[in-house]
């Protein structure tokens, strides 16, 4: 049954989730860069939150901050950026470029259907 499918996968995740938490070698050994990092971030968003949660105490961190600000505004990226400054104390200046590149964002949208429902991913993020 489809229930039983989400409940092995989501017992996956958790314990996949656990092994990056357990091990500090784990991390390193994922194929992770800043540049995969948007990828990672459309496929699974909250895999791409737990990853940069661990990588917030590391000297790279601030790449993948970079690369957030630079990705193409979508409800993935958004939700990953709600939900890590919501654990850790970002920049202030990383939070004042990013809602300005979401509103920049909104109002350069031609198309009105895409425009709304990326406007109002936005709002319900913030």
């Amino acid at each position: 049954t489809q229930s039983t499918g989400s409940s092995g996968i989501n017992a996956e995740y958790d314990r996949l989730k656990q092994e990056l938490y357990d091990k500090e070698d784990c991390l390193q050994s994922l194929p992770l860069s800043p540049s995969t990092l948007p990828k990672l971030v459309d496929k699974n968003p909250s895999l791409a939150v737990d990853i940069l949660l661990l990588l917030a105490q590391t000297q790279q961190f601030a790449d993948y901050l970079t690369v957030l600000l630079n990705m193409d505004l979508s409800l993935h990226s958004m939700e990953v950026v709600n939900k890590i400054t919501a654990n850790l104390e970002l920049p202030p200046q990383f939070i004042h470029f990013y809602i300005r590149n979401c509103i920049t964002n909104c109002t350069e949208i031609t198309d009105k259907k895409h425009s709304a429902q990326v406007c109002f991913g936005w709002f319900v993020c913030f």
